[in-house]
C-alpha cells in the first residue's frame, strides 16, 4: 500500500502569489518542505499537485531541475488535482498538505498516519476538526478510494477547492477522528503557515533559530521562549473555511 504526502502548491496564490519559491538561504520553501517530509518514515512518496497554468511553469522548471515529482492539473478544481496526482503515481492513501506549511514537521505527518492505521478510519485531521494543532501543520489523511467517492458524490465549488471538505462535513458517510492533541502546551495564538509575509518572517525566524530540520516541539519551545515571535502574526484577521469544525473537539 503506498502512501504519499501530496502538496497542493501554486504560484499565483490570492494572498501571497509566488510565496512557495520564497526563499531562506537562497533555497524556495516548496524545496525546504519537500526535504522535511522527505525524512517522514511512512511516507513512500512526496508530490507536489500544481496547475497547469503557464504562471506555475518556474516552479515546474524547478521541481524537474531537483528530481521532486509533481503532477500538473486544473487550478480551480483542487480535488481533481489531488485525486488525478494519486492515481498517476499509484497512491493507495493520501497526506494532504498545502504548500504554505514550509515547516510541517515530518513526525506529525508519520503521527497521523500511524493514528489512521490503528484506528481504522477514513479520515483523520489535526487542524480541520480539531484546533489543538497550530496553522502550519496541517496534515489530512485518507484513502485514494475515499476521495474517488468524494469526487463522485460532489460538484460544489467549496468542494472542490478545499480536498477534503466533504468528508469531514458529512460523517454520517465517512468515519472522522481528530488527530489526538501534543502531549506539551501549544500557545492557542501560534501560527506557522505562510498566507502573508508576515509569516514568512515567522518562519524565517524559526528556521534562522533552529535549522531546517527543526521539530514541532523544538519550535513550540523556541516560541514560548520568544514570545514576540508569535505576536507578530498571532492576532492577523484570517477567515478559513474550516473555521467552525476546528474548534468543535475543543474541551
Amino acid at each position: 500500500m503506498k502512501t504519499a504526502a501530496i502538496i497542493q502548491a501554486r504560484m499565483s496564490s490570492s494572498r501571497f502569489p509566488g510565496k512557495v519559491m520564497e526563499t531562506f538561504n537562497d533555497k524556495p520553501m516548496i524545496q525546504i518542505m519537500v526535504e522535511r517530509l522527505n525524512d517522514s518514515l511512512l511516507l513512500d512518496d512526496v508530490i507536489v499537485a500544481t496547475t497547469t497554468n503557464p504562471n506555475d511553469d518556474k516552479l515546474c522548471d524547478f521541481l524537474k531541475q531537483q528530481e521532486i515529482s509533481y503532477y500538473r492539473g486544473s487550478e480551480d478544481n483542487v480535488l481533481e488535482r489531488v485525486l488525478l496526482s494519486a492515481k498517476h503515481f499509484g497512491v493507495d492513501v493520501i497526506v494532504e498538505v498545502t504548500g504554505d506549511c514550509p515547516i510541517l514537521d515530518p513526525g506529525v505527518v508519520d503521527q497521523s498516519l500511524g493514528f489512521f492505521f490503528r484506528e481504522r478510519i477514513d479520515y483523520v485531521g489535526n487542524t480541520c476538526i480539531t484546533s489543538t494543532y497550530p496553522r502550519g501543520q496541517d496534515v489530512k489523511v485518507f484513502t485514494t478510494k475515499t476521495l474517488e467517492d468524494v469526487n463522485a458524490r460532489t460538484s460544489d465549488p467549496d468542494d472542490q477547492e478545499h480536498v477534503s471538505l466533504f468528508i469531514y462535513n458529512n460523517r454520517d458517510l465517512y468515519y472522522c477522528k481528530p488527530l489526538p492533541a501534543p502531549k506539551f502546551y501549544v500557545n492557542p495564538k501560534t501560527r506557522l503557515t505562510v498566507d502573508y509575509h508576515v509569516d514568512l518572517d515567522v518562519v524565517k525566524i524559526v528556521l534562522e533559530a533552529l535549522g531546517e530540520k527543526c521539530t514541532f516541539r523544538q519550535i513550540v519551545d523556541f516560541l514560548e521562549e520568544n514570545e514576540y515571535v508569535i505576536e507578530m502574526n498571532g492576532n492577523l484577521d484570517v477567515n478559513y473555511i474550516n473555521d467552525d469544525t476546528r474548534y468543535e473537539n475543543d474541551d
